[in-house]
């Protein structure tokens, strides 16, 4: 799972890049990738799970099976700045 995982994590590097994206890749974790983005950039986060998904074709067929999972949480100078 860390070659899946490794090959994921270029290919999501390559299309971040080449799209010049606002989408950081923060964390990886085991079999996860951590993601920050602005907001709007929800589309290009679907493409990226797509991407991840079709990163790694192995021999025998697997299939690699990607989740969503978000979190709204924000530390940025702007949010503070509301309260």
């Amino acid at each position: 799972s860390s070659d899946m995982v490794k090959a994921a994590m270029i290919e999501c590097d390559n299309y971040i890049t080449e799209n010049d994206l606002d989408i950081h890749m923060l964390l990886q974790v085991h079999d996860e990738l951590v993601f920050e983005y602005k907001i709007g950039l929800e589309d290009h986060v679907y493409k990226l799970r797509q991407i991840m998904q079709e990163s790694y074709k192995p021999i025998n067929g697997m299939k690699m099976s990607c989740s969503i999972d978000w979190s709204e949480i924000s530390w940025g100078k702007q949010d503070t700045e509301e309260r």
